[in-house]
């Protein structure tokens, strides 16, 4: 019985042997047949078995590693041949920690051809203690992780060159990356502006912190407008109050990326926006002040489109109103104008000449008729402008034409009728009496006050009767140039004239003879704050005021007044009015007031004078350019006025 145990359990343990190698080899076969690297390590951490790919990706492994090997031994051998890099006894120890720990870890590893390769550690617990250790070669991973890694710095690094704020969002619409230019216009929401934001949070975000503006917080169909443009890809402009308070302008552009997501461009437009700030208000101003001119103005661009006119400009022709509009042409402008008859039956050639004029920068004359068949002569300048432009000025002229005319008629009349120009001449001695009588009577006053009058008012009585001889000095030395006045056309000098030295030069000349008749002038033309000036010869002017002063003063009755005033007028002149209480003038007779020879029935009176002052006084005024006129009401007086061009660059006070 003894034998037959015996026997028995040699059997059972060669069976069992046998059994155990079938594992071994099962085993062995299961671990040949794994991608990664396995090694199975007893509840001694001694090494029981491993297969090729353990050793694979650090062939160091192969000079030492045996069943029976200690993990310690392993390590630290692998640590002393620099396969993990410069490695120390704490590291040992701590990677002797992950592995009883069952930590899946990834180490770098060096080979002895220098190569650098990566694995991951994987510890599993068997049943019997032992450890299950699957070494992986991660090496094509790490290397691509490393490149991504590089592409998003390199990414990162374009982002922060550039001087827009720049901010992605994923195909989610979530905050992926951004970069400091973006970062610090959103400091007022950098708690939560993080990766992973979606963009709905942050525009609700952005607009509770009052990012958009006071009137855009809890404002929700604004917020769903921002989503709406976020996705469809549209451009905006936003004025944004960031972090400092201050409102600035911002461009945003949204560009879709390969992989669905949304690419953000923030950019500074405050600068431009205040740029066209200033433009809008300069062509504000610029407008306005077109629209205060007198003349018609129109500004083409150097493609001869019109940019700019003023509503005078598009008052005339009427025909035209449907056509002048901002980039309108000027070849079709003149065209339509042409085709509508607006030129008053010129012919094609002329419509030639027409454009020339105005590429050339001449100026021209042109005689317009509108649709209703009324005529008017317009005059145009043309000026070229800094970018290649023209600015094109339009002066209506028909009464100057009209005047010319008039003037051209009397001039023929006068040539006909020498005789009447003789005696006209001859009647000139009355306005010889006015400058003398102011002369004699200041003399006699000085004469009969010498040696009791003050020195004071002897010198300003002095300065007055060598201002009366001066004047008629001119006048004797201009008489015979008037009589040439129409036929020869002499040229005269017109320069800039103040209406305080006019007038204060013509009352006093006139002053002793409105007391000797008991009139009083009143000069509201003196006050240096109601200054204007004007263009003029001032003989000329002198002489006209000087003859309005004396009709005033003669035609008043006693206890009467004669006010002088002078002032701007909306059309560009300045107008000097004579205003009396005299006698009037008879409305039936007014019509005859300018015509020379006519004293308007006082010629039995015993008032002196030939009645050719204010004939002489009305060609005067039209010589220079002005216009002449007079109201009066019979009975309650008169006001004789003459208008001339104001200086031009003087600021303008409207009468």
């Amino acid at each position: 019985m003894f034998v037959l145990f015996v026997v028995g359990g040699i059997w059972e343990l060669r069976r069992r042997s046998a059994d155990l190698q079938q594992s071994r080899d099962l085993l062995r076969t299961a671990l040949d047949s794994l991608k990664d690297g396995a090694a199975l390590f007893d509840k001694n951490e001694r090494l029981v078995m491993y297969n090729e790919g353990y050793t694979a990706t650090s062939p160091a492994l192969r000079d030492f590693v045996r069943p029976g090997v200690s993990v310690t031994d392993i390590v630290t051998r692998l640590t002393e041949k620099g396969v993990y890099g410069g490695g120390d006894r704490k590291w040992i120890d701590k990677r002797l920690r992950q592995f009883r720990a069952l930590e899946t870890v990834e180490v770098r590893l060096r080979n002895p051809d220098g190569k650098e390769r990566w694995a991951m550690l994987r510890p599993y617990r068997t049943r019997d203690g032992g450890t299950f250790l699957v070494r992986t070669d991660i090496t094509a991973r790490k290397r691509a992780e490393a490149e991504l890694a590089s592409a998003q710095q390199r990414l990162a690094d374009a982002i922060e060159s550039i001087s827009d704020g720049i901010v992605l969002f994923d195909k989610d619409e979530r905050l992926a990356l951004f970069n400091r230019r973006y970062a610090a216009e959103v400091v007022a929401i950098a708690d939560i502006f993080k990766p992973g934001l979606t963009f709905e949070n942050f525009v609700r975000a952005l607009a509770k912190a009052g990012y958009y503006g006071p009137a855009k917080v809890g404002d929700e169909a604004w917020v769903r407008e921002r989503l709406r443009r976020f996705r469809a890809l549209t451009e905006a402009e936003y004025a944004v109050t960031p972090d400092d308070g201050e409102q600035v302008w911002r461009l945003v552009r949204h560009f879709r990326t390969a992989d669905g997501g949304t690419l953000l461009a923030l950019s500074d437009i405050t600068a431009r926006k205040q740029m066209e700030t200033e433009l809008r208000s300069s062509q504000e101003l610029l407008q306005t002040a077109l629209e205060s001119m007198n003349d018609s103005v129109s500004l083409f661009d150097s493609s001869e489109r019109l940019v700019l006119l003023n509503e005078s400009f598009t008052r005339y022709p009427a025909m035209m109103r449907d056509v002048f509009k901002v980039g309108l042409p000027f070849v079709e402008m003149v065209e339509t104008l042409f085709a509508r008859g607006g030129y008053a039956d010129k012919d094609r050639d002329w419509l030639e000449r027409r454009i020339r004029f105005f590429r050339a920068l001449e100026p021209i004359e042109i005689a317009f008729r509108d649709a209703d068949g009324s005529e008017r002569w317009l005059k145009f300048t043309h000026h070229c402008t800094r970018d290649g432009g023209t600015l094109m000025v339009r002066k209506d002229v028909t009464d100057q034409i009209r005047a010319l005319g008039e003037i051209e008629h009397a001039r023929s009349v006068a040539e006909q009728a020498n005789e009447t120009k003789t005696k006209f001449l001859a009647s000139m001695s009355h306005e010889l009496r006015t400058p003398l009588n102011a002369i004699l009577g200041f003399a006699q006053m000085i004469e009969l006050g010498m040696g009791k009058m003050p020195e004071a008012q002897m010198r300003e009585y002095l300065g007055i009767v060598l201002k009366s001889g001066q004047h008629l000095l001119d006048l004797l030395s201009n008489i015979l140039e008037f009589s040439s006045f129409e036929s020869q056309g002499e040229p005269r000098t017109f320069i800039a004239m103040s209406s305080v030295d006019l007038s204060r030069q013509c009352v006093d000349i006139v002053r002793e003879e409105a007391k000797t008749r008991g009139v009083a002038i009143v000069n509201d033309a003196d006050a240096k704050e109601t200054e204007v000036r004007f263009v003029g010869d001032p003989l000329w002017v002198r002489q006209i005021l000087l003859n309005l002063l004396v009709n005033a003063v003669k035609y008043n009755r006693p206890g009467g007044t004669a006010t002088v005033t002078c002032a701007r007028r909306a059309n560009g002149r300045v107008r000097i009015a004579v205003t009396d209480t005299g006698i009037g003038i008879p409305k039936e007779i007014q019509d005859q007031v300018f015509e020379p020879f006519q004293r308007l029935g006082r010629e039995a009176g015993q008032i002196e004078g030939a009645g050719v002052g204010l004939a002489l006084s009305r060609q005067l005024v039209l010589r220079m350019g002005g216009e002449i006129g007079f109201d009066s009401e019979p009975g309650r007086g008169s006001t004789f006025w003459f208008d001339l061009p104001a200086v031009e660059d003087e600021v303008e006070r409207v009468a």
